[in-house]
């Protein structure tokens, strides 16, 4: 089956009504910001991980790891976050750390499949220390891709074939879409104040990592007309945050 080449960024496929995924997903999971490690991390701490659906393994991270890379003598949360990264590539079985901003992001080798997993043990001292947080995510699963397509020639291939009843539908990106209250039984509604409603047109928006986590305090006020000001007792909360962000 081939397409105008016009359509090949925003083409959505669904397969009996359910959208298809080109790319798949990888799984990844992330550290806290480095800001929020505790500094009491130290020669000893562990990691307890399971990567693609094996038994859990508990890694111990030592002084004489960081000695290796030539840079730090000690485990320490103020090491660089490329020590980290060369200690835990060095150390960890089946996955592959990165830096990605102020964090650190450990992702299965299998890439975008169905069997790749990383899940991070909550009685890890690396979680009770801050430096992975549920709030954040301790787990993450992939999965496989859906469909290929080839660019050069407009035209896709199934990973899994079509039996019969299955129904194949091409859409775009820009296709209606609505929203539907409940029933209105009377006909009319009575606010009792005045009412708002927010709506998210045509991106469904990204969740940003930050470090407003539980028992954080944040300050909420207005220091100018149709300002809203949000401060928090923890530094660097909203470290990865940009211009144009919103909340």
């Amino acid at each position: 089956m081939g397409f105008p080449s016009s359509l090949i960024e925003t083409l959505r496929l669904y397969k009996n009504n359910v959208p298809l995924s080109k790319d798949g997903a990888t799984a990844s999971v992330l550290t806290q910001d480095q800001s929020l490690w505790s500094s009491t991390i130290t020669n000893g701490d562990t990691l307890i991980l399971s990567v693609d659906g094996t038994a859990a393994i508990t890694y111990t991270i030592t002084n004489a790891q960081f000695i290796a890379t030539g840079d730090f003598t000690t485990v320490s949360n103020t090491n660089s976050l490329a020590s980290w990264v060369e200690v835990f590539n060095n150390t960890l079985t089946g996955i592959t750390a990165e830096i990605v901003g102020t964090q650190i992001q450990l992702t299965s080798n299998l890439g975008a499949s169905n069997r790749a997993a990383v899940i991070i043990g909550a009685g890890s001292t690396f979680v009770t220390k801050g430096m992975f947080s549920a709030s954040v995510g301790l787990s993450s699963q992939g999965a496989a891709s859906d469909y290929v397509l080839n660019r050069n020639t407009a035209q896709f291939e199934l990973t899994v074939p079509l039996v019969a009843g299955d129904s194949l539908a091409a859409g775009t990106t820009q296709t209606a879409a609505r929203a539907q209250s409940n029933e209105i039984a009377t006909g009319s509604v009575n606010l009792a104040a005045e009412g708002y409603i927010w709506l998210l047109i045509d991106d469904p928006g990204t969740i940003i990592p930050t470090g407003v986590v539980s028992n954080t305090a944040l300050t909420v006020s207005s220091p100018s007309t149709n300002i809203i000001r949000y401060t928090s007792n923890v530094s660097e909360a909203f470290a990865n945050v940009q211009v144009g962000d919103y909340l």
